[in-house]
């Protein structure tokens, strides 16, 4: 994760030909499926997981420019599962040796504006390792439902999704076939490669996070290298993280 400014190496990332010429290559090779989610109109099958072409651009060009250290953080997780929370835990517990309480970015930007998409945006010098936070199945899929059933496109007076029966949007996320997915893969995906490499993936699930947060969020200063002192402990500081990043604040 890095929270300074636009690096030389994203503004090559923005103009390279060759990311586009490939992009246009694999749309026009790989599987699509037309309209299956009306968000994301069509989604093609990319290296096994179904993606937006807006998304497929953004993975390509992090592919092709990306360039990881040994210190990096990858916050991983399917839409609507846990991502913005995760967000905003980890740039609390990075940035807290050198962001104001009163000034903190999290009391006026959207966690997403301190910790940007990787496929979205590249970054210069970003920290390290792997979290991913996976959300039970049943709740995954309706929050994805409710978030995008609500969301309207610009200029439109009602929801893509609609027209969109609840039930086929089901059928849709058990063949696998949302932005991302499918969601069992990449559980199982992530959930395989951290009992293979627990010092390099740290598997968080969304319900434990919930009932246990500070706990959790002391587990994950310890994984990225951000340990909280006793002192720390003794001052609250986990505890002001925890308010701080709570949907109450």
């Amino acid at each position: 994760m890095n929270h300074g400014s636009k690096s030389n190496e994203a503004e090559e990332y923005k103009s390279d030909p060759k990311t586009s010429n490939k992009l246009e290559e694999i749309m026009s090779t790989v599987p699509k499926r037309k309209g299956a989610w009306l968000m994301f109109n069509d989604l093609y099958l990319y290296e096994g997981f179904w993606c937006s072409s807006f998304q497929l651009e953004g993975i390509l060009r992090a592919q092709d420019h990306f360039k990881p250290q040994t210190n990096d953080v990858i916050l991983s997780s399917t839409p609507k599962s846990g991502t913005t929370w995760l967000k905003a835990l980890a740039f609390a517990i990075t940035t807290r040796s050198r962001v104001d309480e009163s000034t903190n970015p999290l009391l006026t930007r959207l966690a997403h504006d301190c910790v940007p998409f990787l496929e979205f945006k590249l970054h210069s010098s970003p920290q390290k390792l792997n979290l991913d936070v996976p959300l039970e199945p049943k709740d995954a899929f309706v929050s994805l439902w409710q978030f995008h059933h609500r969301t309207r496109p610009k200029g439109e007076e009602v929801s893509a999704w609609e027209d969109l029966p609840l039930e086929d949007a089901f059928e849709f996320f058990c063949e696998g076939l949302t932005p991302g997915g499918p969601y069992w893969d990449h559980l199982l995906g992530y959930w395989r490669a951290s009992l293979e490499s627990p010092e390099k993936i740290l598997f968080l699930k969304y319900e434990d996070l919930k009932k246990k947060t500070e706990y959790w969020i002391k587990k994950m200063a310890q994984f990225m290298g951000y340990p909280f002192s006793l002192e720390e402990e003794d001052k609250g500081v986990v505890q002001k993280i925890m308010n701080l990043c709570s949907f109450d604040f």
